[in-house]
């Protein structure tokens, strides 16, 4: 189940960086943040000592942060495409 969840991440991930040619994808960072804090609830309690749960807790974190200064006003398309690359 969590592989499937990270795949949905990546691809979220993936839609960010396509978002910088329109106009949509405002929530896209929350679309990846919810698919990446499923995925390491879902996963073992000991997940967080090995990279893939760490990384997942990062991403989880820059999405949340790209979320708020989005909704603050900030270029969505920037964001989006900065946060999605990385």
């Amino acid at each position: 189940m969590a592989e499937t969840l990270a795949t949905l991440a990546f691809l979220s991930a993936i839609a960010m960086i396509l978002s910088t040619t329109s106009d949509k994808g405002k929530w896209l960072a929350s679309l990846t943040a919810l698919f990446c804090c499923i995925a390491f609830s879902t996963s073992s309690l000991e997940s967080i000592q090995q990279s893939g749960g760490s990384v997942l807790v990062i991403v989880v974190g820059m999405a949340i942060l790209l979320q708020y200064r989005i909704r603050q006003g900030l270029s969505m398309k920037y964001l989006n495409g900065m946060g999605g690359s990385v």
